[in-house]
């Protein structure tokens, strides 16, 4: 009898885990359940089309499975692991399937503050292209917008917003944007150059309430508050974990499924992937709430191959990461000064700022912080900010930290030069070079 593998969920951990499953076992009989409308769309990209600077068809995919069974609109109603059955509701009434390996990959939700007002029109989250079409819909009239979170996709709204000549104002309720990506000091930089963009910066502002009747007209933050008639909520995510806690699966301190490095939980024949999983951080090695596409994908692949009898391991995830809008990128890996501090480590940064190219050729400039283990120079962390060039670096910082480099031999690597292309001395290079100093000097 061929292998039955059922997948629930299609975001970028289950359709990887599908095709990888049907790529190993080749006679595998494999069905992923999707609760959506749409086979394939790329809720990274919805910011832009809100901005109107990429069509929100052009998020939405067809999949070209030739192999996998997807079933969209179809919701899982129960999962019987003695018996190896998920029960479903669809288009076509009830459904049942049999599994030998089981796959949840039921990602997140938009996290909603429980707050007055977050049902008034014209208040949205942002997930799905549905929620950027009504977003779109209510920016074609609206003349103020507030975007509370000053997380990635708040980040990248509020940007788009401003670009589309909204009064725009980003609420977040911690000091500083990004607060659990970049340390205060590169921070400042993402808050300096929305500015510039046209948005006003509100921290250390906790929602208090959405105001307004029947329509939104503000809110109050901060014991202010805020005319708007458009509120993105871009308050985080909650992983969707209903099904797995139905059945047993153990559940990690930050609200996911926990996994092994097979992608198994605790459940005999039941994997898990993505954003509904806490995933081990490389550095700290704890548990960790890495809800990334990257990531997402990765664990995918494993779980996939390994639930079609191959052999796949997960070892964890630094977490790397990149924000963008039409002005600059921001972005990093592994631990900042605040994460390394909270998980008992000794370590010393450096914070520089290099040219891209030679000085004669563009003045376009890069920030690059690294971080370092204080008696070894062993590279644990970095973060970047600049008009482009930022993510290949955040790249180079992920691969130093995945292969236990330091600054020593970042500063000793062979890095490739053209004057059209890249400065003489990498950016890299140099920031490690000035680690190097600093290290010597025991500071």
């Amino acid at each position: 009898m061929a292998r039955r593998i059922v997948i629930i969920g299609h975001g970028p951990a289950g359709m990887t885990a599908a095709g990888y499953a049907s790529l190993t076992d080749r006679e595998a009989d494999i069905t992923v359940i999707n609760s959506g409308g749409h086979d394939i769309y790329h809720p990274c990209s919805l910011p832009f089309a809100i901005g109107g600077n990429l069509e929100l068809a052009n998020v939405v995919e067809q999949a070209r499975y030739r192999k996998v069974k997807l079933l969209n609109g179809t919701t899982v109603t129960d999962i019987d692991p003695d018996r190896r059955t998920v029960g479903a509701v669809g288009q076509d009434g009830e459904l049942t399937f049999n599994y030998d390996s089981l796959l949840i990959a039921t990602g997140t939700r938009p996290m909603v503050p429980p707050v007055d007002g977050t049902d008034l029109e014209n208040v949205h989250v942002l997930k799905t292209p549905e929620h950027a079409r009504g977003i779109i819909s209510s920016a074609e009239t609206a003349t103020k917008a507030v975007v509370v979170g000053g997380s990635a996709i708040g980040v990248e709204t509020a940007s788009e917003l401003a670009g589309r000549g909204i009064e725009t104002v980003l609420v977040e309720m911690a000091p500083e944007l990004l607060p659990a990506s970049l340390d205060p000091d590169i921070s400042k930089n993402v808050a300096a150059a929305l500015e510039e963009e046209g948005v006003r910066i509100v921290t250390d502002a906790m929602l208090e309430r959405i105001v307004g009747d029947g329509h939104v007209t503000g809110v109050l933050a901060g014991n202010e508050e805020i005319g708007a008639n458009l509120v993105v909520l871009a308050t985080g995510v909650v992983p969707e974990i209903g099904l797995a806690r139905s059945i047993g699966c153990d559940i990690g301190e930050h609200g996911g499924i926990l996994v092994s490095n097979l992608m198994t939980t605790t459940v005999s024949g039941v994997y898990a992937a993505g954003d509904c999983v806490d995933t081990i951080d490389l550095v700290s090695e704890k548990p960790s709430p890495m809800r990334l596409a990257g990531v997402a994908t990765r664990q995918g692949r494993v779980a996939g191959v390994n639930m079609a009898g191959g052999k796949a391991s997960f070892p964890g995830a630094l977490g790397s990461w990149v924000v963008a809008t039409h002005t600059f990128h921001a972005g990093g890996a592994a631990l900042t000064d605040g994460r390394a501090a909270k998980d008992g480590f000794e370590t010393i940064s450096v914070k520089m700022q290099s040219h891209l190219r030679p000085h004669y050729i563009s003045d376009d400039r890069i920030t690059i912080k690294l971080t370092a283990l204080s008696d070894t120079g062993r590279i644990v962390g970095g973060q970047v900010f600049g008009p482009h060039g930022v993510s290949e670096t955040v790249n180079y910082i992920a691969l130093a930290v995945t292969s236990g480099l330091t600054a020593y031999d970042l500063a000793t690597t062979d890095w490739c030069y053209a004057p059209l292309a890249s400065e003489c001395v990498n950016p890299m290079a140099s920031a490690a070079d000035a680690l190097i100093r600093r290290l010597s000097r025991g500071r």
